[in-house]
C-alpha cells in the first residue's frame, strides 16, 4: 500500500518539476513541448520502480544471508 502512495507522490513531484521547467522555457522563448513533460514523468516513474525493486531485492537478499548464518556460498 505504501509503495503505491510513494509511486503517486513521486509521479506528482516529477510532473510538477518537469512542468515548471517547461513553463519557464515557454516564457523565455525556448522550445517547450508537452512530450518533454510526458517523457520526464515516465522516466521518473520508471526510475522509482527500478530503485524500489532493487532495494526490495537487496533487503530480501540480506535477510536470507542473516538466516543462513552469513554463509555466502549457499
Amino acid at each position: 500500500m505504501f509503495a503505491d502512495a510513494f509511486l503517486w507522490e513521486n509521479g506528482i513531484n516529477d510532473f510538477f518539476a518537469s512542468f515548471s521547467i517547461e513553463f519557464v522555457q515557454y516564457f523565455l522563448g525556448a522550445a517547450a513541448d508537452i512530450d518533454d513533460v510526458i517523457l520526464n514523468l515516465l522516466g521518473g516513474i520508471l526510475g522509482y520502480v527500478l530503485f524500489a525493486g532493487g532495494s526490495r531485492y537487496l533487503q530480501r537478499k540480506q535477510a536470507r544471508l542473516k538466516l543462513s548464518g552469513g554463509n555466502h556460498y549457499r
